[in-house]
C-alpha cells in the first residue's frame, strides 16, 4: 500500500497551481511576522518617548515650583489638608494622567516605576 504518490506533481507548468498557494501564503505569513514586528518596536519607541515626556514635565520650572511651595509648607508645619491648593492639585494632576494612562494599558507600569518610581515617593 503506497500512502504518497508523486504522480502528477508538477513544479512548473499546469499542475503547479499548488506551488504558488504555498508561496503566496509564505510570503503572507513572512508579511504578517514583519508588520507585527514593526508595530511592537513603534509601540515600545511610543511607550518611552512617553515616559521621556513624563520625566521632562515632572523636571519642568512649573513643576519643581510647585513642590517647593509644598515642601516649603511642609517645612513650615502646615497640616496636609491645608497645602496651597494650586501647588497640590498640580502634582496631583501630574500622578493622575500618569494613572490614568498606566490603567488604561498605554503605558507599562514597569516603565513608570524605572522612570519615576523613586520620584513618587
Amino acid at each position: 500500500m503506497n500512502l504518497s504518490s508523486t504522480d502528477g506533481v508538477a513544479l512548473i507548468g499546469p499542475g503547479s497551481e499548488w506551488l504558488c498557494t504555498a508561496v503566496s501564503g509564505l510570503a503572507l505569513v513572512v508579511s504578517f511576522l514583519a508588520i507585527y514586528r514593526q508595530l511592537r518596536l513603534q509601540a515600545s519607541a511610543n511607550a518611552f518617548e512617553q515616559m521621556d515626556r513624563f520625566v521632562h514635565e515632572w523636571a519642568s520650572e512649573p513643576s519643581v515650583r510647585n513642590m517647593l511651595e509644598i515642601l516649603l509648607a511642609r517645612r513650615a508645619g502646615v497640616d496636609p489638608e491645608r497645602y496651597p491648593e494650586g501647588a497640590a492639585s498640580f502634582i496631583a494632576d501630574f500622578w493622575e494622567s500618569v494613572g490614568s494612562l498606566v490603567r488604561a494599558g498605554h503605558v507599562d507600569r514597569r516603565l513608570v516605576h524605572d522612570f519615576l518610581g523613586d520620584r513618587c515617593r
